[in-house]
């Protein structure tokens, strides 16, 4: 997170539940989707604050990365922005690699969503 901060956004974390141990799988995909979250925001928002948010269940870590004030355009929501890399389809397609959902979309407040639900033992 530390690229991120040095580039003007304030992360918050937000934490709920015991953080037992993920598969390498999941594990990997949870970082990749808060990773490419963060640089949605950095790149299509005009904000400068994120939170993420992490539920331990004992069956499946809950991801949500909200950005209050970010805007995007209908490509990005798509995920059909070439200059955005992956984006939002590339999230989805990880998150369902370890048997998981993914969604994103623009929140009533004007903000941005991504959530995820990945199971604890996916993937692996």
């Amino acid at each position: 997170m530390g690229s991120f901060t040095a580039a003007g956004l304030t992360i918050e974390l937000v934490t709920a539940g015991h953080a037992d141990p993920l598969t390498d799988a999941v594990d990997l995909a949870a970082y990749r989707i808060i990773q490419e979250s963060l640089t949605n925001v950095r790149r299509h928002s005009r904000g400068t604050h994120a939170t993420i948010r992490l539920t331990h269940r004992p069956d499946a870590v809950l991801i949500d990365v909200h950005s209050p004030d970010g805007e995007r355009s209908p490509a990005d929501v798509l995920g059909t922005n070439t200059s955005a890399g992956h984006g939002i389809v590339g999230m989805r397609e990880r998150a369902a690699s370890v048997g998981g959902t993914l969604r994103a979309s623009p929140c009533p407040d004007g903000g941005f969503l991504v959530s995820a639900v990945l199971p604890r033992r996916g993937g692996g």
